[in-house]
């Protein structure tokens, strides 16, 4: 047995507090015993997603132009994804739109040329935008204010992550006091 085995407690597998923590962050580790810690990271990720929600908007959680920063961002709950589904419904309707738009005034959508589409694409999201507000999709906010806003909702995600791999791998503690190591000598315990 070496020094660092007799001193560490065994590691038990948790997925059930996995689960719990994706689906809730933070709530993993109220399952397992650690409360103040759980309440911790629930408080801080929340916060983190939030602001990166309330900088950049909502359309910072898009799965059709930022794929990779979409996956990070689902690593967070099922609330990410759930958000990226709406975004995805609200482009593919006002697609649906603008198409039916530009057949109805004469515009060929599909064979005119991009910068000809694009100006038909405005045209009829103006047009959408008179009748039928709702039928927009988000509109990505600009610059930095994007990438700030998407880089949070990433951070939030890969930080649950490893919130997540610390409850599924966690040391069983014997007791109820904190774990303290032993010096190991070759004579024995000091």
């Amino acid at each position: 047995m070496t020094a660092a085995s007799a001193t560490q407690p065994p590691l038990v597998f948790h997925p059930g507090p996995a689960v719990a923590g994706y689906l809730v962050p933070g709530l993993g580790h109220i399952l397992i015993g650690e409360k103040k810690r759980g309440l911790i990271i629930m408080i801080s990720l929340f916060s983190l997603f939030i602001a990166g929600l309330l900088i950049g908007g909502i359309d910072v959680i898009n799965q059709r132009e930022q794929k990779l920063w979409f996956a990070g961002q689902c690593l967070f709950s099922p609330i990410a994804p759930a958000i990226g589904h709406f975004q995805e419904m609200k482009y593919v309707e006002f697609e649906r739109a603008a198409e039916q738009y530009m057949m109805q005034n004469n515009l060929q959508a599909k064979y005119i040329p991009s910068e000809a589409r694009y100006r038909a694409m405005n045209e009829a999201r103006l047009a959408l935008l008179k009748a039928d507000p709702s039928k927009l999709p988000y509109i990505r906010s600009v610059g930095r204010v994007n990438e700030i806003g998407t880089l949070y909702c990433a951070m939030a995600g890969l930080l649950n992550l490893l919130c997540i791999l610390d409850v599924v791998v966690h040391p069983k503690r014997i007791s109820n006091e904190p774990v303290r190591g032993k010096l190991v000598t070759r004579e024995g315990t000091a």
